[in-house]
């Protein structure tokens, strides 16, 4: 495995433990899963998943930048912040 889970390696780790589901619907499943977080994240700012974590979405300060054209403008971009829950601490810290 690579030193990060992509989205590939989810799917055939799923497919290898529930072997009786196709590795298309399982791939349907896992980009549905994702659209619905990134949607909530999206919408309602934050997400929570229970035993795992939270994600918030942070707003930036306004910034000018200056467009390929030649134009300027102002831009407030948001950061996405993941807070792990106590039990993900404790399962990777071995506690």
């Amino acid at each position: 495995m690579s030193e990060s889970l992509t989205k590939n390696e989810i799917i055939s780790q799923l497919h290898q433990r529930h072997g009786g589901i196709p590795r298309e619907q399982m791939q349907q499943t896992v980009d549905a899963l994702i659209g619905i977080l990134r949607y909530a994240i999206y919408e309602e700012g934050n997400l929570l998943i229970s035993g795992f974590g939270s994600f918030k979405a942070k707003a930036k300060k306004v910034r000018t930048v200056r467009l390929p054209k030649g134009t300027v403008a102002e831009v407030q971009g948001k950061r996405i912040q993941f807070i792990p829950a106590s039990q993900l601490k404790k399962a990777i810290n071995g506690d």
